[in-house]
Order: structure tokens, then C-alpha cells, then sequence
């Protein structure tokens, strides 16, 4: 249970729902584009593509709720490897409609197509070294792969939000869900087109859609989990702090960071980005060193 179902913390979740955009500003898009079927949806991403010899470590990016691009993909191939950026089923220009659980069996679906006989040889992929980055609510995602898959050795998540929490928030006051209903309501749908009754769906799933229970799965795996010290999208309180202990609990190693910035990241993007580079250079790529 999260420390905060009590309607004392009610002003902060408000916050939490009114303003559940995701962080980081278009940087162009670029790279080759490509196209995978989910459980019969197209899903469509794009690859950036290094220079240097394959097989290449390749650092998956993964999207917030309403995140049009990012700024990892794009520019792993600066530092030596491939970038893919993936549209979740009803997000940018994926088909389908988006919803939480969805998200994972996408994020499935496209290391199964990272791993296929085609990436390796038409991209230089190196199966045995994928990297998973998932920003906002792309964070549950990253963390069920992380859990599930034990070929994969290393996530990051930036900025986390937990749809468990918000789901037990909806459970526990009809006010919160209204003011729920309406932000989802208004999204953009060149953005994200949710699923019909997405708001009662995260209710009534909040236990399965909770980052800290999936995190309690994550021994022997290498995390990178990065805060913003003003964040009101994601408190660090309720989003941050409880995944950190429930990783380094369940056996994880854990490197985590605060950055004195908003949920947006408008002021230390850059520096954010350079620290996820140095961890998986440090930490990330000595556990997942390429099969023999």
C-alpha cells in the first residue's frame, strides 16, 4: 500500500493528474524508420544507426504519456550505439490505443523484433546488449521488461510515474477520478488515444500496474532510477523514493540521482542525458557484455 491514500495528501495528487505531461522537447526525428505487429497492431519507431563495428550495444527509448520524441535514441549514435525509439500501441504515430498494460507486452514485442535474425544482420544489433530507457510513464514498461526478461540486464528509468499509485488515488476518491477523466479526456490525439475507460481500467488495475511490486522482481539486474527535485507530476515521495528501496531490496544495483528540476526537465535536459551515457557506460555495459 502507498503511504499516500489519505485525502490530507489529496492537493499533491491533484497536481499529479492535472499536469501528467511527459518531459523532453522534439529533437528531430531522423534515423530509419521501421514497423512491427504486436497483437495485431502496427506498431512504428525508428532506429539511429552508429558508425562504428557491429555488433553494436543499442539503447532502447521509450515514451511518457504524451511525449512526441526524445533525446536518447537520436543521439546514441554519437557515442557508438544504435538508438531505437518505439511508439506504444495509440501513441504518435502507432495504431491502436494506448493503455498501461499494454505497454509491456509492446516493449516485448519489440526486443522479440531486436532479436530476430533481421536486426542483427540488416542493423548490427547486438541481441545480448540492449539497453531499455523509459521516461515518465514509460517507466512501467521498462521495469516489467527488466522483471520479466532474463536476457535483459539493464533499464533506466527517468522521472518515474507509477500508475499504481495513481490507480489507488482513483480508488480511493471520486474526486481524483473526475478530475482524472477529464485530463484523459483532453489529451491530445496526435499525442496518445487512449482506450475507452482508461481512468476506471487504471483503478481496477492498480495493483498490476504498480513500478514498486514489479521492481521487487529485479534481483541481479542493473538500474539507473533519476529524480526531479520539483517534480508535482511524479513526487519524488510516492514515485521515486518507494522504487528506489523496493529495487535495492529485491537485489538490484542500484544507481540513483535528483536533479533540481521540474517533471519537464526544461533546465537540466542535457545534463541528464550525459548522465545516463556515463551509466551505461559504467555500470550498464559490464553486464551485458556480448555472447561468446
Amino acid at each position: 500500500m502507498h503511504p499516500c491514500v489519505s485525502r490530507r495528501c489529496r492537493p499533491l495528487v491533484l497536481l499529479t493528474i492535472l499536469t501528467m505531461t511527459a518531459p523532453v522537447a522534439a529533437q528531430g526525428i531522423g534515423g530509419t524508420a521501421f514497423e512491427l505487429e504486436v497483437e495485431g497492431t502496427t506498431l512504428r519507431g525508428r532506429i539511429h544507426l552508429a558508425t562504428t563495428p557491429g555488433p553494436r550495444p543499442t539503447v532502447i527509448e521509450l515514451k511518457g504519456f504524451e511525449q512526441p520524441e526524445g533525446s536518447v535514441a537520436v543521439g546514441a549514435p554519437l557515442h557508438g550505439y544504435n538508438g531505437v525509439s518505439v511508439d506504444f500501441r495509440g501513441q504518435n504515430a502507432s495504431d491502436g490505443r494506448y493503455a498501461p498494460g499494454n505497454t509491456r507486452a509492446d516493449l516485448a514485442g519489440l526486443l522479440a523484433f531486436l532479436r530476430s535474425d533481421r536486426a542483427p544482420k540488416d542493423w548490427a544489433i547486438d541481441p545480448a546488449r540492449l539497453i531499455v530507457v523509459g521516461t515518465s510513464a514509460g517507466s512501467f514498461a521498462t521495469l516489467s521488461a527488466l522483471a520479466n526478461d532474463a536476457a535483459l540486464r539493464c533499464g533506466a528509468v527517468v522521472v518515474p510515474f507509477n500508475w499504481g499509485f495513481a490507480g489507488t488515488m482513483i480508488r480511493a476518491d471520486a474526486n481524483v477520478r473526475s478530475e482524472f477523466e477529464q485530463v484523459i479526456a483532453g489529451a491530445n490525439p496526435a499525442l496518445v488515444r487512449p482506450v475507452p475507460g482508461l481512468v476506471g481500467m487504471v483503478g481496477d488495475s492498480a495493483a498490476s500496474l504498480d513500478n514498486d511490486t514489479v521492481a521487487q522482481r529485479l534481483n541481479g539486474k542493473v538500474v539507473f532510477v533519476l529524480g526531479a527535485a520539483q517534480d508535482q507530476v511524479a513526487p519524488l515521495d510516492y514515485n521515486f523514493h518507494p522504487l528506489v528501496a523496493a529495487a535495492r531490496g529485491a537485489g538490484a544495483t542500484v544507481r540513483d540521482t535528483i536533479v533540481e528540476d521540474s517533471h519537464n526537465l526544461t533546465r537540466t535536459e542535457a545534463a541528464v542525458t550525459d548522465a545516463i551515457w556515463r551509466w551505461v557506460r559504467a555500470d550498464c555495459l559490464s553486464a551485458t557484455r556480448s555472447r561468446e
